[in-house]
């Protein structure tokens, strides 16, 4: 039952959107001033008309720009902000509130990445071929902001699992929170018919991790093994979800910034199988200058 949607990341750059060169904008200017004008010969970079063409073909360029920023706005892969909102609107999706407002602070809203995630998978909730996968991942985060991952598991026999992944911490939904998703697929029009479902947490699988560091002399270590920590922090937050593996080469080269020359983990493979989430508990970072 589980669908994968487009990686948007890995479209084809629109035909819309027109390359920014300067120079190549220059070029053709300065060609067609010589196509109207037959007697002039005097190119040179300080001639006066060669520096209106430079003007003319800076705001030019400008003008490209924002109409390649235009063009973007409008679509789903490179939206942002309030644009991003009134393309979930035309499919009823708006941004969630992740942490209402109080008189200290204001609210805190759903990430881009995330509402576009939700956006990408929300035609799944239509009812035109019943209830997949996706429209399962698509109603339980609606449901509860404090979710930020869902899978829909069939086991057979019409039983469905909904497995739920927090924001927060190891990512351990509370039962409240099943509870909350639960009664939102309590409902006819929320389900396939035919379908026993079943709303339980992600199981957690944590893992400690020491990587060791082996260091070109250059700047200092200090300064090289921060950059490694936030990498391999960056690569454990983006594989913390239900169902993905860690990779010992994905660590081990995230771990590779700077004048690190080796980066050596000191564990395997994580997989925290369809219905777990594996999730770095600690982090040791050794080193050694070569």
């Amino acid at each position: 039952m589980s669908t994968a949607p487009i990686d948007l990341s890995r479209l084809p750059p629109p035909e819309v959107l027109e390359p920014l060169d300067f120079e190549a904008i220059v070029a053709a200017t300065l060609a067609d001033l010589e196509q109207r004008w037959a007697g002039y010969t005097a190119l040179l970079e300080s001639d006066p008309a060669v520096k209106l063409a430079e003007a003319a073909a800076f705001r030019e360029l400008l003008t490209r720009a924002r109409i390649n920023d235009a063009a973007r706005s409008v679509m789903l892969a490179f939206a942002v902000g309030a644009t991003l909102d009134h393309i979930g609107a035309r499919l009823d999706v708006a941004r969630r509130v992740i942490t209402p407002a109080t008189d200290q602070a204001p609210a805190v809203m759903e990430g881009d990445e995330e509402f576009r995630a939700r956006i990408q998978i929300a035609p799944e909730m239509l009812p035109h071929a019943g209830v997949t996968a996706a429209g399962y991942r698509a109603r339980a985060l609606a449901a509860a902001p404090e979710v930020k991952d869902v899978a829909a598991l069939r086991r057979g026999q019409g039983r469905v699992d909904v497995i739920l992944l927090g924001r927060t911490y190891d990512g351990l939904v509370g039962p409240g929170t099943v509870a909350l998703v639960a009664a939102a697929l309590d409902r006819e029009d929320t389900v396939q018919l035919t379908d026993v479902v079943t709303v339980r947490a992600a199981t957690i699988v944590p893992f400690d991790l020491t990587v060791h560091l082996q260091i070109g002399r250059g700047p200092a270590p200090a300064a090289v093994i921060s950059e490694a920590r936030k990498a391999v922090l960056a690569y454990a937050a983006q594989r913390h979800a239900i169902g993905r593996k860690v990779f010992v080469r994905g660590l081990e080269a995230a771990a590779k910034v700077g004048d690190v020359e080796q980066a050596i983990a000191d564990i395997g493979d994580i997989d925290p199988g369809d219905s777990g989430a594996a999730w770095l508990h600690s982090l040791t970072i050794t080193h050694e200058v070569l």
